[in-house]
């Protein structure tokens, strides 16, 4: 692979600047003053390999959005591929047109090459060339290891070379001495082999194993059913001992009584039935001689009531006093909450009183209209009424003449002769004193304003009376 152009398109110092390589050179020398830009020209190669590090130190002219690098490589099979890679997490190699290119797009052409085997190798700058001429001063191995160590940047390769070998000498020779790890290996393996043959278990003892092994589970199984047989045998035996004591009584019984020939035959349960029985008529017992108690007690404590003839004749008041009871039980636990609201309302009557310029609710009341007053006021209102309607209808009226006469000036303005203002003179008399209707307009315009301000204060004075007369016990509905 080789590179025929740089192109510092928007990286470091530089814009737009381009730089044209040898296709047949084998050694590039870049050499200029200081602060020239060769460190950057090299850093440059190195982002347009490899991709821009996370942080670079490139980007204090330019955004690191716009950081932008170009060249174009030439394969060892003639091919060409000119790129442009830019700052970024995806999408970072493009072509010439900008179209994105596949992340391993420059693989034919860089091949296994890594960053750090191009900056120790390839890209080599002053201080990398400094360091090698030491080293070649300070080897004294051979000449090839240490122009390779130069070249490449690998320190003390032929100190790690003699390590290698000393250690390949401590694990192997080709004459056996127990010294060395392989052959001390090999022994613990043959040792570990010898033992895993004499351990292995053969074909015939596996057999005879698998044999004696279903043989033992048939004695197992066999001895198991024998096992069962004799702990049930066993069973009956300690139930029968358990019996016997019982059985020797009930024999004494029987000789007691001589009435074996008359006992009739007996089942099995029947000693199961006859304990029920018993536990039966116990529980019976016991509960009759609870009742009767409770019996006792009741019988008590009805001796002990007196009834009144009297009450039982007023039942059906008692129980509407009962009823009614329980109702003012209900009425009492809600009467703090009630006058706490009736409180919250008086002190908002009050509120608003003053903010009327009054004393307090009561001084509401006082300032409440009149009925003449309040039937002044619905007069006004009709009045009011009445006069914005004809304040409408006279508006109406003088914008209609207005464009009346907007239109007359048009007609007449192209007119180069006299026309008889006869007609025009008619209309205006129909009219009648204009000047009077625009001076009984503004009085009217006045007089509506004046009943708005009345009505305004007629009617908070009304809303206060409805708001707050009843629940103070005033006279409410005055108006």
């Amino acid at each position: 692979m080789r590179l025929t152009r740089l192109d510092l398109l928007c990286y470091g110092a530089f814009e737009n600047r381009s730089v044209a390589l040898r296709p047949q050179a084998r050694l590039h020398v870049l050499y200029g003053a200081n602060e020239a830009g060769k460190s950057t020209t090299l850093s440059a190669v190195r982002d347009l390999l490899f991709g821009f590090p996370m942080r670079t130190p490139h980007d204090f002219r330019h955004n690191t959005t716009d950081l932008r690098i170009g060249g174009e490589f030439v394969s060892r099979a003639g091919a060409r591929l000119s790129v442009i890679r830019r700052k970024g997490t995806k999408n970072t190699l493009l072509d010439a047109s900008g179209t994105p290119l596949a992340d391993d797009a420059l693989a034919p052409f860089v091949g296994q090459l890594s960053r750090e085997i191009f900056s120790s190798a390839f890209g080599l700058d002053a201080d990398c060339l400094r360091k090698g001429a030491e080293d070649l001063l300070q080897t004294r191995g051979e000449v090839g290891s240490s122009l390779m160590a130069a070249a490449s940047g690998l320190r003390g390769l032929a100190t790690l070379r003699k390590t290698f070998d000393d250690e390949a000498d401590a694990i192997f020779t080709a004459n056996k001495a127990q010294a060395r790890r392989f052959y001390q290996a090999r022994d613990r393996f043959d040792q570990a082999k010898k033992a895993i043959t004499e351990s292995e278990l053969r074909a015939g003892a596996w057999k005879k194993l698998e044999d004696a092994i279903v043989q033992n589970g048939k004695r197992v199984e066999d001895l198991g059913t024998a096992l069962r047989e004799v702990r049930a045998r066993r069973a009956r035996v300690e139930r029968l001992r358990s019996l016997l004591p019982v059985l020797r009584r009930l024999d004494a019984q029987l000789v007691l009584t001589g009435t074996d020939a008359d006992l009739p035959p007996v089942g099995v349960s029947f000693i199961a039935d006859l304990d029920a029985a018993l536990t039966g008529w116990t529980e019976a017992a016991r509960f009759a001689e609870r009742q009767s108690a409770d019996l006792a007690e009741s019988d008590r404590a009805l001796a002990g009531f007196v009834i009144d003839d009297a009450l039982l004749e007023r039942a059906t008041e008692v129980e509407a006093l009962v009823q009614r009871v329980s109702q003012f039980q209900k009425n009492n636990s809600d009467l703090p909450r009630i006058v706490s609201a009736q409180d919250g309302a008086e002190a908002e009557l009050d509120r608003h009183a003053r903010l009327l310029g009054l004393a307090d609710a009561q001084a509401v009341v006082a300032a409440q209209p009149t009925q003449p007053a309040l039937a002044r006021l619905r007069d006004l209102a009709q009045q009011g009424e009445r006069l914005t309607q004809d304040k409408a209808a006279l508006a109406a009226h003088l914008q209609s003449e207005c464009d009346m006469r907007d239109q007359l000036d048009m007609q007449r303005a192209p007119q180069t002769q006299f026309v008889d203002p006869a007609a025009l003179q008619g209309k205006l008399a129909a009219l009648g004193n204009v000047e009077a209707l625009v001076s009984a307009k503004n009085l009217t315009a006045l007089t509506l304003r004046r009943d708005d301000e009345a009505m305004r204060l007629d009617a908070a004075s009304l809303r206060c009376h409805g708001r707050g007369g009843a629940r103070h016990g005033y006279p409410a509905g005055r108006g």
